[in-house]
């Protein structure tokens, strides 16, 4: 691809009428995982099976994909009339599947077209917006955001519920929104709110990984990257980038393979994918921010290089955060 003025093609082959085979699903798998099993079987060992760090317990040991990053019946939501539905998870299930073979594809340095750079992109956007931490930050941001809504955007109650519907709410969803925002209601259940409120802004964060400059990463001694439980990191390439998803000069990163690792970098990008092999103090900067940012589990080939890494990242000093070009774009004004 070599065009600067590419554009999403949002009209993915196969994918819409696939999802729509998704909807109304009364059942489902009770463990759902928001690192899909799928892409962590990538990440598996010589042995087949997968090196995992537990963060809060300080625990490493060896697990195969189904007995990490799930929780039970995570995606699993309420309808109108009282049912619980499965459409979330078998939805999730449709676009992983689809989306596996292009992160295969350009993780063996093939050429993808512009429907696979928007579908990559959308489950990569997807694999930021479905994990716990973030769908609970997104509730926190939104109980912050209520009182800002209630005394500068609406003047009442019915003028947010009215917002709501007009967004292509049921009427039903929009009062509770709206009676939140007036104090008069909790958003019940949490989760579930967070998932409305998370696939609102997957368009605009799935452009936002579309339209960046895309670098392709090969670490030159052999599979080294590691994989966590956040989705995307992201990681500034000076002290003068805001720390914010959205900013210019963000870097975010997202392993294909234990050996191929593709960065996003927020600037203008012309269609382009840029590749470069990359000594192993750069994989281990990568994989530095990776396990920092990481909630709960750092996973990867191989127990030895994990521990080494999870060592090294304990003698970090106390106030250490992962700051650092990674790309040659920013590798040359460092």
């Amino acid at each position: 691809m070599n065009n600067s003025d590419i554009e999403p093609d949002v009209n993915i082959s196969g994918l819409k009428k696939a999802i729509d085979k998704a909807f109304n699903r009364i059942e489902g798998p009770k463990k759902q995982h928001y690192v899909n099993q799928a892409y962590q079987k990538i990440f598996y060992g010589p042995e087949g099976g997968l090196a995992v760090y537990e963060k809060q317990f300080q625990n490493l040991e060896e697990k195969t994909a189904g007995q990490v990053g799930y929780e039970i019946e995570l995606y699993v939501f309420q309808d109108d009339s009282g049912v619980r539905r499965y459409d979330i998870e078998h939805t999730f299930a449709v676009i992983e599947s689809q989306a596996m073979p292009i992160v295969k594809k350009l993780g063996a340095s093939q050429e993808i077209s512009p429907s696979e750079r928007t579908h990559l992109a959308m489950y990569v956007g997807l694999a930021l917006l479905r994990t716990p931490h973030a769908l609970e930050e997104i509730l926190q941001a939104y109980k912050t955001l209520a009182p800002i809504l209630r005394s500068e955007v609406f003047p009442d109650e019915d003028a947010a519920r009215k917002f709501f519907e007009d967004e292509g709410d049921k009427p039903v969803r929009a009062a509770e929104l709206a009676a939140y925002i007036f104090g008069r209601a909790t958003l019940a259940p949490g989760l579930q709110a967070a998932f409305g409120l998370a696939l609102r802004t997957l368009p605009a964060v799935y452009r936002i990984i579309f339209d960046s400059e895309w670098h392709l990463l090969e670490a030159a001694n052999g599979p080294s990257f590691v994989i966590s439980d956040t989705g995307i990191t992201s990681v500034p390439c000076n002290h003068d980038v805001p720390s914010n998803f959205a900013d210019s000069g963000m870097q975010h990163i997202f392993p294909l393979s234990p050996k191929i690792c593709l960065v996003f970098v927020n600037i203008k990008n012309d269609g382009l994918i840029r590749h470069q092999t990359i000594s192993s103090d750069r994989v281990g900067l990568i994989n530095e921010a990776i396990a920092f940012q990481a909630k709960r589990y750092v996973m990867g080939p191989s127990e030895e290089k994990l521990k080494s890494l999870v060592d090294s990242l304990n003698e970090k000093p106390h106030d250490w955060r992962p700051v650092y070009p990674l790309v040659d774009k920013f590798l040359s004004r460092a």
